[in-house]
């Protein structure tokens, strides 16, 4: 069964068919291929959808060109407007990231990937999250399935994908709204306090986009999620182990003191990052530090990153002790 939509910037017409569908099951929309550089995201129900269309018509209306200049090459942004034959918008053309992966074949222990290949991968996140910010967007559903990599390794390119759902403060193009989505994976912990304690939300900020980059860096790093490693037990409350989702509100991640990792191999995870990064990462994730995560530091321990002259394994270069167990090599 075909479908004719019309692309305005182009002016031209698709046939789109059920053979072109990328992904037909995700979320608020279809995303179809209609060259080799190009698909088109066409909302399941674009009644429901006006706030967000209206929005995007609006953008490239009063801008008069694409309103995320300079913005492609690090996301999947809106290029074109696609209406049906009664001229009513329906979605958007992006890039083609057909073969991509996500992100979250890093988080797998057998991604094949070194921690040197996953910083430079996050460095280069950090410059598409700082140039998203400095446009005026925050991103919001930043999450191990929006970020795309083109290859697992050094080489590798990033794209951030669903940018439709950024919040955006451009008031020069009379725009101003939060992110319409929020990843509950990832979510800030002051968001969840609020919640928690029946009070209004916060305005979503670009802080809470570096909280969820440093949650996910943990994640790929570690090969574990920091809420959910380990066993915390809050006295206060009879002795309890707190919940994945209690110790995020309380920003008490694997790293900190008072958590149980059990085995020397769960230590290894964090400690062979370095102590430079493992200490501030804990910071970031319990709130006791906001704003861009540090970039000099991801550069700094990509630099100083090595092999264990004994057991070979991969771990920062500034440890006194290699701590990969069965070795304890001293460096």
């Amino acid at each position: 069964m075909k479908r004719e939509v019309i692309v305005k910037g182009l002016g031209r017409k698709y046939a789109l068919t059920p053979t072109n569908v990328i992904n037909d099951g995700g979320g608020e929309g279809a995303v179809y291929r209609i060259d080799a550089g190009r698909a088109m995201k066409i909302f399941h129900e674009p009644e429901k959808q006006k706030e967000k269309i209206g929005d995007l018509e609006k953008l490239f209306r009063l801008n008069g060109k694409n309103p995320w200049p300079g913005l492609a090459s690090i996301a999947t942004v809106p290029e074109y407007l696609a209406t049906d034959i009664d001229r009513k918008t329906i979605g958007y053309v992006m890039q083609n990231l057909q073969g991509w992966r996500d992100l979250n074949r890093l988080y797998a222990e057998d991604s094949g990937v070194s921690l040197k290949g996953v910083l430079n991968i996050f460095a280069k996140l950090h410059r598409a999250i700082s140039a998203c910010h400095d446009a005026g967007f925050v991103i919001g559903d930043l999450n191990g399935s929006n970020v795309l990599i083109s290859a697992l390794g050094d080489d590798a390119e990033v794209r951030i994908i669903d940018t439709d759902g950024w919040g955006m403060d451009r008031p020069d193009l009379g725009v101003s709204h939060g992110p319409y989505a929020l990843d509950p994976e990832a979510i800030h912990p002051l968001r969840l306090r609020a919640t928690e304690m029946n009070l209004p939300l916060p305005p979503f900020t670009p802080k809470e986009d570096w909280w969820t980059f440093t949650y996910l860096l943990t994640k790929c790093l570690t090969n574990r999620d920091p809420f959910e490693d380990g066993a915390y037990e809050f006295w206060d409350v009879g002795g309890d182990v707190l919940s994945a989702e209690d110790r995020r509100m309380m920003g008490r991640a694997a790293m900190h003191s008072g958590i149980d990792l059990g085995p020397a191999e769960e230590y290894a995870r964090h400690l062979r990052m370095g102590i430079p990064l493992k200490h501030i990462i804990k910071r970031w994730l319990s709130c006791a530090l906001e704003g861009p995560f540090p970039f000099s530091l991801i550069e700094a321990t990509m630099g100083e990153m090595i092999l264990c002259p004994n057991c070979g394994e991969e771990i920062h270069g500034r440890l006194v002790i290699c701590p990969v167990p069965r070795c304890g090599h001293f460096l």
